[in-house]
């Protein structure tokens, strides 16, 4: 697994526990596990100052591209060699991806 894809398998267990509030502004990403459409009307509702959680329903199907035994090796060196900012740096500066990858390699999951 590559640096990009141990990131990404953090994200979507980000999106799983925090839902759509965790998706990155990245079309590439949102458009690689289909979440444009979901996303989008989640901005467009926002904007009318409508709170939508479809975290429950919408997203099962991202637990399919989780991958279940997943050390995260290349972000734990990250993390042993630059410590929180070498790590934050490459989950693009997110608390919440933060906090899970911690939660992950202390879990082991």
């Amino acid at each position: 697994m590559s640096m990009n894809d141990e990131v990404e398998q953090i994200i979507l267990r980000s999106i799983l526990k925090d839902g759509l509030d965790a998706v990155p502004q990245d079309y590439q990403f949102i458009t690689k596990y289909d979440l444009k459409q979901i996303y989008f009307s989640k901005i467009e509702f926002s904007m009318h100052g409508i709170e939508i959680d479809i975290k429950s329903s919408t997203l099962e199907k991202l637990k399919k591209a989780i991958i279940e035994d997943a050390s995260f090796p290349l972000l734990h060196d990250e993390y042993k060699k630059s410590g929180k900012s070498g790590v934050m740096q490459k989950l693009h500066n997110n608390e919440t991806y933060y906090k899970t990858f911690l939660k992950c390699i202390r879990n082991g999951k």
